[in-house]
């Protein structure tokens, strides 16, 4: 089977070799060319940073639980679920230090709290050994959404 003038020009323009071989045998290899030269590349976007004033009024807007769960994550920058994680043994209120437990691989880490903070977990119910009185991480994202939200309701 020969091939046509427009197929030797397409073939040459996309840099694959004309060789005596069976034409469905050269569209498969133009096929594969052409998918691994036009792989889509995402365009990178730097991430949305709020404001402190903007982060400090959300958390001004959440009950205590949530308030405290989100100052903590603002001063620590831990992760959700090891903040989540937290019992009262690695709350150290006589140096405001706070223990978080690694996840993901990462190493322990101790950090210095506010007075803010400090005063914030000393107020909260000591229930049981865990700090937060959620049941489960899904119910704590749950109810920051529907604060978020009436947050944002408000401010509008």
């Amino acid at each position: 089977m020969s091939l046509s003038k427009f197929q030797l020009q397409f073939l040459d323009l996309t840099g694959l070799e004309h060789k005596k071989i069976e034409f469905p045998l050269v569209w498969k290899q133009i096929h594969m060319h052409l998918a691994h030269s036009l792989k889509y590349k995402p365009i990178e976007k730097l991430p949305f940073i709020p404001a402190e004033q903007e982060i400090d009024s959300l958390i001004s807007g959440c009950n205590t639980q949530m308030s405290t769960f989100l100052q903590l994550l603002k001063e620590t920058g831990a992760r959700r679920c090891e903040a989540f994680n937290l019992t009262w043994t690695e709350i150290d209120f006589v140096t405001n230090t706070v223990r978080i437990i690694p996840e993901k691989g990462s190493k322990p880490r101790i950090f210095k709290m506010s007075e803010r903070l400090t005063r914030m977990i000393s107020e909260l119910p000591k229930k049981s050994g865990r700090i937060w009185l959620y049941k489960n991480s899904f119910y704590l994202s749950r109810g920051f959404r529907r604060m978020h939200k009436k947050n944002c309701a408000a401010a509008w």
